[in-house]
This record gives structure tokens, C-alpha cells and sequence, in this order.
């Protein structure tokens, strides 16, 4: 278990790649790669059964489980063992401010999970990326920042754009509760 970053740390920026996508661009200085996923500090992360997990965020309570909030470890076991469970349906229930990345040991499968309220750190991905800022997001995918009008325009009617619409065509946004 790596814990140099406490869970209170929602600043930390990443990125990483689904599948079998290769890197079109460098990464900035000082991103360390930690299993795949590269970040400017260390994540709460940990390998369980040979899959990599990394929490972003707060876990305030997991129901049925007594654990120690302040015992990152327990804390992601428990979160594995939920997920591994039901596909993740399970996560909804978890109260806290969170993301979960979750990489399977052939590193075939990324997993990403947004606490249902969804006030934990935001995901923006397109089809080869995935991370926690737009603007790194677009430079290193080398995504041209053209604007989705029909976000745009949804926004300017209800005062907000739809979960999964980041505003950028061809980038999305991982809706609270969703894997």
C-alpha cells in the first residue's frame, strides 16, 4: 500500500490510457507511473490480487463494513472486495468525496468509478485517455479544444451541461455514481 498522499488530497493531477493505447505525446515533468497511471504525487493506491487500485478522494463510510476510515489499506480492500463483488454496483453505497481507478493485472481493463454524488474529483475522458484535468487531458491526447455546441447550447437553456458532457467535442465527463 502506498500512502505518501494523504486521502485529503484532491489536487493531485493524472492521466492514463485505456487498452492498448500508445503515448502521442510526452508526459509533463514530474509525472511519476504508477501502474499505468501517471501522477504528479504518489496516490492512496495498492496491488490486490494483482490488480492495481488507486483511490482520488475521501471514503467517509462503507456500510456493512466496520473499518478505520484513517486505514488506507483496510480501506481499500474493502473497496476492492465491493467491487469485485457485483461489477461495482455496490460502490453506490460508499459515502465519501472519491474516484477509483481500478486496472486489472494484464492491464487489459480500466475500471473507473465516480462516488454517486459526484463531488469528488472529476474524470474527463475520450476514447485512448482518461483524467482528472481537461487541459492535460488535451495536451497530451493532442485534442483540439473545439467546443460541443449542443453542450453549450444545453447550458445556456438549464444553467448546466448534462453529466457526461464536458463542453469539449469528443470529451466527456464521468457522471457521479457511474463505472
Amino acid at each position: 500500500i502506498h500512502n505518501a498522499v494523504s486521502m485529503e488530497d484532491l489536487k493531485m493531477k493524472f492521466i492514463g490510457l485505456f487498452g492498448n493505447t500508445s503515448l502521442t505525446r510526452l508526459f509533463p515533468t514530474g509525472f511519476s507511473n504508477q501502474d499505468g497511471i501517471y501522477c504528479d504525487k504518489t496516490p492512496v493506491s495498492a496491488n490486490i490480487n494483482g490488480d492495481s487500485i488507486i483511490l482520488l478522494g475521501n471514503v467517509y463510510s462503507i456500510p456493512g463494513f466496520n473499518v478505520s476510515m484513517s486505514d488506507s489499506e483496510d480501506v481499500l480492500r474493502v473497496i476492492y472486495k465491493t467491487f469485485q463483488s457485483d461489477g461495482g454496483k455496490a460502490l453506490i453505497g460508499i459515502d465519501g468525496d472519491f474516484s477509483l481507478i481500478v486496472k486489472d493485472q494484464g492491464g487489459t481493463r480500466t475500471s473507473l468509478f465516480r462516488e454517486f454524488k459526484g463531488s469528488g474529483p472529476q474524470i474527463f475522458y475520450n476514447d485512448d485517455y482518461f483524467s482528472n484535468d481537461l487541459h492535460l487531458l488535451l495536451e497530451i491526447s493532442g485534442h483540439a479544444a473545439s467546443p460541443d455546441l449542443e453542450a453549450l447550447a444545453f447550458f445556456l437553456m438549464y444553467g448546466f451541461t448534462p453529466p457526461e458532457k464536458s463542453g469539449i467535442q469528443g470529451v466527456k465527463r464521468l457522471a457521479g455514481g457511474h463505472l
